[in-house]
């Protein structure tokens, strides 16, 4: 993948009815840039602003653009995340681990 690219996160995954997945809409919510190892794994840690609305996380992708751009990369959470207010989501090295759409 050449260019930057922007690590997003995703309160409705991408599918059959919801193409592009739904990001979170809370204030402050912005896709981070991430850095893709050869692995498709991010190399090191993102960290998104703090959550300012309930919600639930239930997945990550990768974008060519900060904002609109196109999905490049989806990666499913493991366990779903319940985020609060205050929460920050970090996600360590190798936790982003996408696979093309």
């Amino acid at each position: 993948m050449a260019g930057q690219l922007f690590a997003g996160l995703f309160t409705t995954q991408p599918g059959k009815w919801l193409p592009s997945g739904e990001e979170p809409a809370w204030i402050g919510y912005a896709r981070q840039p991430v850095e893709i190892g050869a692995d498709g794994c991010n190399v090191s840690r993102v960290r998104f602003p703090p959550v300012t609305a309930k919600s639930r996380i239930v997945g990550a992708g990768i974008f060519d653009a900060e904002v609109g751009g196109n999905l490049v990369s989806l990666s499913y959470l493991a366990i779903e995340r319940d985020v609060s207010p205050g929460d920050v989501c970090v996600f360590p090295p190798g936790e982003i681990a996408g696979r093309p759409v």
